[in-house]
């Protein structure tokens, strides 16, 4: 029997156990101000995630515009999988009204350059990013560059960031980031 994925509607537990003649009662439900005598928390707002992987998209310069067209707060982003599309460069300011991102796939795209890697500094909540499968992974110091300037990263590329990673990054940084701005043009304190 071939399945039409656009035409099934899910069908949630509740449904399947009403459905199997099981009783299901609702779980009484204390609120903050019975149990600490203090005013009620605002409500849980689930995560906001979303794939748009294997689109051929290359770029999201235009990301913000689509995000307000499917979130109603869009700011409250935390995992994207931009994977396996060719995404050429990022602009600094690309994933700047995304604060709240945790997770950022980007693997399998064609970004090449260093900079690329500067705009998701911003994402001080960054835990997981993927950059494998880009042209960038190739150059020589990519993982000490990435590990240095966003130390929030737990996982970069689905491997855990050590300690080891972090003291590399950290000589690498004293050693060969004058080098790199000098290579920019940019203006280096001896």
């Amino acid at each position: 029997m071939e399945v039409d994925i656009l035409k099934e509607e899910p069908v949630s537990g509740r449904k399947k156990a009403e459905n199997a003649g099981v009783a299901i009662a609702p779980l009484p439900v204390a609120t903050d101000a019975a149990m600490t005598g203090s005013s009620p928390r605002t409500p849980f707002k689930p995560p906001v995630s979303i794939r748009l992987n294997n689109n051929s998209l290359t770029h999201i310069d235009d990301l913000d515009k689509a995000l307000d067209a499917v979130f109603v707060t869009p700011a409250r982003l935390q995992w994207i999988d931009l994977s396996g599309n060719a995404i050429e460069s990022l602009r600094a300011s690309s994933f700047l009204p995304y604060l709240e991102l945790t997770t950022v796939h980007l693997h399998a795209n064609e970004l090449c350059k260093y900079t690329d890697i500067d705009g998701l500094a911003v994402l001080t909540k960054l835990r997981h990013l993927t950059l494998h499968g880009n042209p960038v992974e190739e150059k020589k110091h990519y993982r000490n560059y990435t590990i240095y300037h966003i130390p929030s990263l737990l996982e970069l590329d689905f491997s855990c960031v050590t300690k080891l990673d972090r003291e590399r990054a950290e000589t690498w940084s004293i050693t060969y980031r004058k080098k790199l701005a000098r290579r920019r043009g940019e203006d280096v304190d001896d």
